[in-house]
C-alpha cells in the first residue's frame, strides 16, 4: 500500500466521502424518467379495444396505424404562402425571397446584396455564405430554390 501521510489520509478520506455522499444523493433524489407520449397518429383509438372482434384478423385490422394527415409547411403555419415554383437564385427578387420560409426582408435583401456581390450564385449551397442563412434553415428553404437562367416570377 501506498505510504500517506496523516494530512493525506484524511484529504483521501473526505473526497471518498463527498463520493459517497453525492452518489447516496442521486440514489434518493432520482426522478423518474417518463417516456414522452406518443403521436396523435401513434395513438389507438378507443375503438379498436379488442371487445366484440371476431377473429384474429379483425383485431389485427382495427390495431393498425393509420397514416398521419400532412402538416402544413412552416410556411403556411405563419401566414407566408410559399411560391407554387422553385425560386431561380440568379434572378429572384428581394421580395419573391421573403415569401420563403423564416426568410424576411432584411435576409431577403441580404441575399439579394451577396448575389450582386459575388456574381451570381453557383449553387444553392452557396446561400450558406449569407450571414443569417445557417444550416436549419437552409434545409427550410432549399426545396423551394434552384439555380439556373431567368424564369417568370414565383408572385402570383
Amino acid at each position: 500500500m501506498l505510504d500517506l501521510t496523516p494530512q493525506e489520509r484524511r484529504g483521501a478520506l473526505v473526497v471518498l466521502s463527498l463520493f459517497v455522499i453525492g452518489t447516496l444523493w442521486d440514489l434518493v433524489h432520482v426522478e423518474p424518467r417518463l417516456t414522452p407520449p406518443l403521436p396523435a397518429a401513434m395513438e389507438m383509438p378507443a375503438t379498436a379495444a379488442v371487445e366484440g372482434a371476431q377473429n384474429d384478423a379483425a383485431v389485427s385490422a382495427s390495431l393498425t396505424v393509420a397514416p398521419t394527415a400532412p402538416t402544413a409547411p412552416p410556411a403556411a403555419r405563419h401566414g407566408k404562402a410559399p411560391p407554387s415554383q422553385p425560386l431561380p437564385l440568379a434572378s429572384a427578387s428581394a421580395q419573391d425571397l421573403a415569401r420563403l420560409p423564416g426568410i424576411g426582408p432584411v435576409l431577403a435583401q441580404r441575399i439579394v446584396d451577396r448575389r450582386e456581390r459575388v456574381g451570381g450564385f453557383h449553387s444553392v449551397d452557396d446561400l450558406l455564405a449569407v450571414p443569417g442563412i445557417g444550416p436549419r434553415l437552409f434545409e427550410r428553404i432549399r426545396p423551394w430554390l434552384r439555380t439556373g437562367g431567368d424564369v417568370r416570377s414565383a408572385r402570383p
